[in-house]
């Protein structure tokens, strides 16, 4: 059972939704920021009262759950706002399970429009940032220790397909989707496109997943 503060709103039916880990078990999945759109199955946490959270706490704080009680913790768009990303990336650590992934979504530092349109963001995210929490990591920020297992640079907002359509052509829309493919074969193409290629093609977006040891 995960543990939870004892004044926020009672979570265990909503992770019965959720899904299954190869055990059978339902997987237990926070999603931090989750705002009005939580993901499905989850147990939301958000500062806002008035969004889908199901738990009410800062992300800036201690989180009020005990360690290693999450399969995956979600955020989707939130990096970007908080005032420390350390602290973030520490608290998720600290309530994933050994394996447990932690899946990270958020503007691309080169698309400064998608950046710096919100008054609320405070920075840009990179491939290259999570590095710093990997094991052989030479200038370790945390105890946080996790593994990429993978990430995806994205030339297409697909958040936003009505604003996508309006400007992209069919035909230069294939050869985006082309060119992202591309880039996302290998670790090695995704380091020169945050290095060189990002001032060419910008990417919207970027995606990774982390494991913790």
């Amino acid at each position: 059972m995960n543990e939870v503060n004892p004044s926020a709103p009672p979570a265990s039916s909503r992770l019965e939704r959720g899904a299954t880990t190869d055990g059978g078990n339902p997987e237990k999945v926070l999603d931090v920021g989750c705002g009005y759109r939580k993901t499905p199955g989850s147990i939301g946490m958000d500062v806002l009262e008035n969004s889908a959270a199901d738990v009410i706490a800062d992300l800036s704080g201690p989180w009020p759950f005990a360690d290693g009680s999450f399969d995956k913790v979600v955020a989707n768009h939130v990096l970007e706002h908080v005032p420390e990303v350390v602290h973030v990336v520490q608290e998720a650590y600290r309530v994933l399970k050994s394996g447990g992934r932690f899946i990270i979504r958020g503007p691309h530092f080169s698309a400064p429009d998608m950046v710096w349109s919100d008054p609320t963001h405070r920075r840009a995210l990179s491939i290259a940032m999570f590095l710093h929490f990997q094991p052989d990591a030479l200038h370790p920020y945390s105890n946080a220790k996790f593994r990429l297992r993978r990430a995806r640079l994205r030339c297409a907002l697909e958040a936003q397909p009505g604003q996508r359509e309006r400007w992209f052509r069919p035909g230069f829309r294939r050869a985006l989707q082309t060119y992202e493919n591309w880039v996302n074969d290998s670790m090695s193409r995704q380091q020169l496109a945050e290095r060189v290629y990002y001032r060419f093609i910008p990417f919207f977006e970027v995606e990774v997943e982390l494991e913790a040891f």
